[in-house]
């Protein structure tokens, strides 16, 4: 069964998600109708993998950001069994950039980023 659920993660900075995105391999389709809502909000995107058709997910207007809709079960959405429940290397991605993006900004530099064997990540930062 197939069940579509809002992320908890907010996106506030669409450079970096669509970044994001085009690393791996997904596809950012803009919203060009503006009376086009998902779950009663404005959608300001689609998201669906290269090369294969249907939406995988909405980003939708939220407050001051952007939250991120998708079907939750890898075993029935490409979408999540491709990125991972909860929007996992996706969201997980776009949160590294973020912070890669707010250190470079303040004057300090990333030195490492390494996987975890759990899917998290691990940042080496150091500070001027």
């Amino acid at each position: 069964m197939s069940f579509w659920m809002k992320l908890g993660i907010e996106i506030s900075d669409l450079a970096v998600f669509k970044n994001t995105c085009r690393n791996q391999d997904i596809e950012y389709h803009a919203n060009q109708d503006s009376n086009f809502k998902f779950r009663g909000a404005p959608v300001e995107a689609t998201l669906s993998l290269k090369g294969v058709s249907g939406v995988g997910a909405y980003l939708t207007r939220e407050g001051g950001g952007f939250k991120l809709h998708m079907d939750n079960d890898t075993n029935y959405s490409r979408f999540s069994n491709k990125i991972g429940a909860n929007g996992g290397r996706l969201t997980r991605d776009y949160s590294v950039g973020v912070i890669k993006k707010q250190v470079g900004a303040s004057g300090g530099m990333v030195n490492m980023v390494t996987e975890q064997p759990d899917g998290s990540m691990l940042m080496r930062v150091s500070t001027m």
